[in-house]
């Protein structure tokens, strides 16, 4: 998986675990599932989340599912293939109509804030567009066009996007830009926060250095958080109100060569977290890579101290009760791999349990008091986030789940 790739999946993953409210219609939950021969609406069972036989629509060819949102009620979705945004009506899995986008430029966001406006963000090699449905007319009703940019992270709240942007091709200062339900787009300058990447694509292998911050927000005052690993943290009120920066206690890990952070808002706290990245030229003149983790650490944003719960992790994903966060480093040089297993914290940052010691886990699937986790080529371990036990195993991964708040953008 390329470098691009890997963060357009981190965004994804990222927005679809932000928010753990089912499209549930009558205690029915749905899903996207993609086979060899198409992809597909499906009804899943909520308890096992195995597709319910003969409950499901088939959107197309199997070409990657493109993003969707949706609507306010959870009883249609939106989903944006190619150069259409479809409708789906749930209860019945029938088609509800489609708008054709006219453009060449690919589907990076779809937007459902409003019953009657659908904001579908697309983007192409040096520009992004925001076009703007009406629902009932089923109708564009306007475009605007976005100078060019490299989208670090995104996040969402009830009335708009958030997209962490930095300069294209280089590494510089950074900027928010605020889509809101309407369409309408804010760019608040971050000149402190230095962000990008920047490669050369012509060396072999190609390299190069990235500094990727974190982003999170705090819905209910509407503030946003980026976090950068020597302990600078940009407090960015949505409404207008003056960027405030804190060079918070400490730095949070030695820098290397690049570096990617991730964070979330836990319990009234920012919790970061990421990795680091490190390119050496061997004795035998060949390049090699090291990865580790950044570790866990936890900001207190009344009194901007920080403390540090591990220095094992490089991803966390949140759940209702608090996060789950997991491990890895690996070596070109030496071969060699290795993981910290799965923990469980509660809202407070206390662990709560651990397993699968030295083991990479990935987290497919949080779903109600349940996560889903592949560790190496062993099956799927469905864990019990109450108890911390595993209560049974899966040879297929969970389809992908319509939960309320996803809209992957990027």
């Amino acid at each position: 998986m390329t470098r691009v790739a890997a963060l357009a999946a981190a965004l994804v993953a990222a927005l679809v675990a932000g928010s753990q409210a089912p499209a549930k219609v009558e205690g029915r939950l749905f899903a996207l599932l993609g086979t060899q021969t198409g992809q597909f609406v499906i009804e899943v069972d909520p308890g096992t989340l195995e597709p319910l036989a003969g409950r499901k629509l088939k959107l197309g060819v199997p070409v990657p599912g493109g993003p969707w949102t949706l609507d306010p009620s959870r009883h249609t979705l939106a989903i944006a293939r190619g150069d259409r945004l479809r409708l789906i009506d749930l209860p019945t899995l029938r088609p509800a109509g489609s708008v054709k986008l006219d453009s060449l430029l690919e589907p990076a966001g779809v937007l459902w804030f409003r019953p009657d406006r659908i904001v579908v963000l697309r983007r192409g090699p040096d520009q992004y567009e925001v076009v703007v449905v009406d629902v009932g007319r089923r109708q564009i009703v306007s475009r605007q066009m976005l100078a060019g940019g490299f989208v670090v992270r995104a996040e969402r709240t009830r009335s708009e996007v958030v997209i962490l942007r930095a300069p294209t091709s280089a590494i510089g200062p950074a900027s928010l830009l605020l889509v809101g339900s309407g369409g309408e787009v804010r760019e608040i300058p971050l000149r402190r926060i230095i962000a990008g990447a920047r490669f050369d694509h012509d060396a072999n292998p190609p390299s190069g250095n990235q500094n990727l911050p974190a982003l999170t927000l705090d819905t209910k005052r509407r503030v946003a958080y980026v976090v950068t690993p020597d302990g600078l943290v940009a407090e960015v009120p949505l409404d207008g109100e003056e960027v405030q920066y804190h060079a918070v206690r400490g730095r949070f890990t030695k820098l290397y060569s690049g570096w990617s952070r991730r964070a979330l808002f836990v319990g009234g706290k920012i919790v970061v977290t990421g990795s680091n990245s490190d390119v050496w030229t061997l004795a035998d003149g060949k390049p090699a890579m090291r990865m580790d983790p950044a570790g866990l650490d936890v900001i207190d944003p009344a009194t901007w101290q920080t403390r540090r719960l591990s220095s094992r992790v490089s991803s966390v994903v949140p759940w209702a009760g608090g996060f789950l966060a997991t491990g890895e480093s690996w070596s070109q040089e030496t071969r060699t791999e290795t993981g910290m297993g799965l923990a469980v914290y509660g809202p407070d940052g206390v662990e709560r349990f651990r397993l699968l010691d030295g083991k990479r886990i990935w987290v497919s699937t949080v779903y109600g008091n349940r996560a889903y986790v592949s560790a190496n080529q062993e099956p799927l371990r469905v864990i019990d986030l109450e108890s911390g036990r595993v209560i049974g195993t899966r040879q297929v991964y969970p389809p992908w789940l319509l939960l309320e708040q996803n809209a992957p953008i990027w």
